[in-house]
């Protein structure tokens, strides 16, 4: 059978291989489209990074361009080691002037350095050239009692040291080389006579030739050379106008001072003096004939008062009974005294 001259079945074949290969093409695009999708998906992005990266950098490249531009520019000034090593100094400078700073800040101070110091002592200011001159009388007994006074007290003092005792030439000696005064405290007999006043004394019973070669042997004992002399006990003695004569008599021949101690009210040594054309100094104050701190300190005032009215006081303590006293005030009143503007001085400077 035949259509159009061509036969039937080659239409047939024709058709049915029209329709097996659609059918093919088909199913061979169902089975390849997810891979082509995937791969398609991973170009796309792909490409999407490379796109976004080409934007990045185009969109940096005038940034980076400009900073490189600013710093040609303006180039950053080159660091040497020199530099970093007094940058180094220069803060270390700092900090030492801070702290210096800090050490040295000015605290508040009373101009007024005298009104400013926390007193003690109610001493009052000096006035008439007020000079104090302190003795210290019985020295020979202990060369550590002496010590206290010659080891604590700053100022000019003088001390009297009896002759003939165990440590009469220790004591002299001691004075000697710290420069302070040595005095002859001559033993003279009191109006009690009940009271042995001591080796080499001068008796009622003396004659004028054996008082004076007494007094010339004591002042040989002790071995330096002394500025004075004063009496130990002696009211008897002192009260008695020849033998004070012959006392004053070996004063004058020596040529050292005499210190009337004023043992009694009746004492005649002013009235030798005259006589002789000497001037002797008299004490005024007698610091310890009470052994107590209040008591001595009052007695001090007292001296105070009358350096204030006379331009001068004697003040007279003892060695050894007062050594546990007399050397501890003097030196905490010491500063006070000088600041309140008294003198000190020894009876040689008034020679």
């Amino acid at each position: 059978m035949k259509k159009n001259g061509v036969p039937l079945w080659k239409i047939w074949v024709l058709t049915g291989a029209v329709i097996v290969s659609s059918i093919v093409l088909i199913i061979l695009c169902i089975v390849t489209k997810p891979s082509s999708i995937s791969s398609t998906t991973v170009n796309n992005t792909a490409a999407e990074k490379e796109n976004e990266s080409a934007q990045d950098a185009v969109r940096t490249a005038p940034i980076v361009q400009q900073s490189a531009e600013i710093a040609e520019q303006f180039p950053m000034p080159e660091v040497k080691k020199s530099s970093i090593e007094d940058a180094t100094n220069i803060e270390k400078n700092n900090e030492n002037a801070s702290e210096k700073e800090e050490e040295s800040v000015p605290v508040a101070v009373n101009t007024n350095n005298k009104a400013a110091k926390v007193k003690k002592f109610d001493i009052p200011l000096a006035t008439n050239g007020a000079t104090l001159v302190f003795i210290f009388d019985d020295a020979g007994q202990s060369l550590t009692k002496l010590q206290k006074y010659t080891n604590k007290l700053a100022f000019p003092f003088t001390v009297a040291v009896l002759p003939y005792l165990p440590h009469s030439k220790d004591c002299a000696s001691e004075l000697a080389k710290k420069e302070k005064e040595v005095m002859l405290h001559q033993p003279m007999q009191a109006v009690n006579l009940n009271v042995n006043p001591g080796p080499g004394a001068i008796m009622p019973n003396m004659d004028s030739y054996s008082i004076e070669e007494q007094l010339r042997k004591n002042i040989d004992s002790l071995g330096v050379k002394i500025a004075g002399m004063n009496n130990h006990e002696g009211s008897l003695i002192t009260s008695d106008l020849v033998k004070m004569l012959d006392v004053l008599q070996v004063v004058k021949e020596k040529g050292i001072y005499f210190v009337d101690s004023r043992t009694t009210a009746q004492t005649k040594a002013p009235q030798a003096a005259q006589l002789l054309g000497l001037n002797i100094f008299s004490n005024d104050v007698f610091l310890d004939n009470e052994v107590e701190r209040n008591a001595i300190l009052s007695q001090v005032y007292r001296g105070l008062a009358v350096a204030n009215k006379n331009g001068r006081a004697v003040m007279i303590g003892h060695i050894d009974k007062s050594s546990d006293i007399i050397p501890q005030l003097l030196s905490e009143m010491y500063s006070e005294l000088r600041d309140s503007g008294y003198k000190f001085a020894t009876l040689s400077m008034y020679r």
